[in-house]
């Protein structure tokens, strides 16, 4: 990729956990690592640049676990406002992302069984006049999703913690495209991460990237 097809990945880790029921769910152990990893090293491992990661609640933990991928590609933002819900992360998270880019895939930092190829699918999806770029699995959208920046000022005015679904189901210019079952999968609550951990992740070719 070069000039305006490079895209970014925005990974989404400023949330407060409030269904999770103690602690920041992203830093829960996951595979023998904190959670969050499997998110942002999935986006290492994309064409995806930069990865930049919007750190909010418990900001200096996630800093800690993510020292050792500080090279080149990833970039740590933080959001002030993330008590004032998702959309002001992902504000400040396209806010971020170089001009250069054409979009930015913007990525829950909760999935676990999101994958490189995944990234990589809406990154080649992308056509000339596309707004956004959506995967659909099981008869649904899913995430994650690419925006195009066509889109960017739209998604600036969100507010609250709405996030931009609502907003794409509003747009004539989204391209659908075949997603992973496995990408339905994130974690909300503890019982959920209960079950996932027991079962070692995810089904639907989740452990591979």
């Amino acid at each position: 990729m070069s000039g305006r097809e490079r895209c970014a990945v925005v990974v989404l880790a400023a949330g407060r956990s409030r269904r999770f029921r103690g602690g920041n769910k992203l830093l829960a152990g996951f595979g023998g690592r904190p959670l969050i990893l499997s998110a942002v090293d999935a986006a290492l491992r994309s064409r995806g640049a930069p990865v930049i990661v919007v750190t909010g609640h418990a900001c200096a933990s996630l800093h800690r676990v993510l020292r050792s991928r500080q090279r080149g590609r990833l970039r740590l933002v933080h959001n002030r406002r993330h008590r004032s819900g998702m959309a002001s992360s992902l504000r400040r998270g396209l806010a971020a992302v170089p001009e250069s880019c054409s979009g930015a895939v913007i990525l829950p930092g909760d999935m676990p069984a999101v994958r490189a190829r995944d990234i990589d699918s809406l990154i080649a999806a992308l056509q000339p006049g596309d707004e956004a770029v959506v995967p659909v699995a099981g008869g649904r959208r899913a995430n994650p999703v690419l925006i195009a920046r066509a889109l960017f000022p739209a998604m600036q005015r969100l507010a609250g913690d709405r996030g931009g679904r609502g907003l794409l189901a509003d747009r004539p210019a989204v391209r659908e495209t075949p997603g992973r079952s496995a990408t339905l999968v994130d974690v909300d609550t503890r019982a959920q991460y209960r079950r996932l951990a027991a079962r070692g992740g995810c089904h639907d070719g989740a452990h591979s990237s």
